[in-house]
């Protein structure tokens, strides 16, 4: 009844909807398509994504409700349901901007979210499905804050290596199957309670990373997001900072206009170097599942925010208004 409350008088053929959910998101999708088929919506025509990261809701948030292997379960029965039902919709948009805003380094938050989609590819794999009747419909969600060159170079390198993981590892040969999808914005884990309005800027050059990097989807953090439900005139700046940065800057002007900077490339390659580094540690450790099953990345995470806790208290990591032209 809520849902079908929810979406009275929309046309569910000419949206796509989006359901930020993970540990009861096997229930609100099923909500969801028992809602659209009531209303005559074949399901095969739906268009949407269900956040449903469940392995990421172990390091970086806690709404879980099973032990991880089960959990783990309900994610494929979802990717499995929508491959064969719902083909349009992604059943799962794997968030490694959840695992940075706790504290990981930006290495990290990509080396886990690739391993954590990876994952999910092999659990899927062994029911018996074809890698390309369904890795097509996997989506991510990744984290801006922070330096801008080690941002644009988290993406560049991160798409580098799921084309190859889809491809060497799980045997993808559909090219939309090795494509690192993903909306990425600011995070609110870069804003300061501290001289709030700064944050505006702050947001404005996230979405300048955002686009540089070649996301599809943008969202951006509101100023007040640091200390309060973002309102409503906050939420609205950082729409029309989306605007700004795509109607008159001119950053969707180009695929990727950072290509063959030197210093770019550098640092992308370096950043490649790192994230490997960390998915061959958790390969080595026994995969990425048994990591998060017995705690080793929550360790992990939680170490790298009290590090930069420290950093930020004694001035290493400088951040304006906090420590530095305060």
């Amino acid at each position: 009844a809520d849902m079908e409350e929810a979406f009275a008088g929309i046309d569910l053929s000419r949206i796509s909807v989006s359901l930020t959910i993970n540990g009861s998101a096997v229930a609100i999708m099923a909500m969801f398509f028992a809602m659209a088929k009531k209303r005559g919506f074949p399901l095969a025509e739906l268009r949407g994504t269900a956040q449903n990261d469940i392995l990421k809701e172990f390091v970086g948030r806690g709404t879980w409700i099973f032990p991880v292997e089960p959990s783990v379960r309900l994610v494929g029965d979802t990717i499995e349901f929508c491959a064969r039902e719902v083909p349009h919709y992604s059943p799962v948009s794997v968030c490694g901007y959840h695992i940075r805003e706790s504290g990981a380094t930006p290495a990290q938050e990509m080396a886990y979210g690739l391993a954590i989609a990876s994952a999910y590819v092999d659990h899927v794999r062994a029911r018996g499905l074809d890698v390309d009747d369904f890795a097509g419909g996997l989506s991510f969600n990744f984290d801006i804050h922070g330096n801008l060159w080690e941002e644009v170079a988290k993406f560049r390198a991160g798409r580098r290596l799921w084309a190859k993981i889809m491809k060497e590892r799980h045997g993808a040969t559909d090219p939309r199957s090795m494509q690192l999808r993903m909306i990425a914005g600011g995070g609110g884990g870069g804003l300061t309670v501290q001289q709030p309005e700064n944050n505006i800027v702050r947001g404005a050059y996230y979405g300048l990373a955002s686009a540089l990097s070649g996301t599809q989807t943008m969202a951006l953090c509101s100023y007040d997001e640091a200390y309060t439900i973002p309102s409503e005139h906050a939420a609205r700046l950082s729409l029309c900072t989306m605007q700004i940065l795509m109607e008159e800057v001119g950053v969707c002007d180009t695929v990727d206009p950072l290509a063959g900077s030197y210093f770019v490339e550098t640092t992308t390659n370096e950043m490649e170097r790192l994230i490997v580094a960390d998915l061959r540690r958790i390969e080595e450790e026994g995969g990425i599942v048994a990591a998060i099953a017995d705690g080793r990345v929550q360790a992990a995470v939680n170490r790298q925010a009290y590090e930069r806790e420290k950093r930020l208290a004694n001035g290493e990591l400088r951040k304006v208004g906090v420590n530095c032209y305060a």
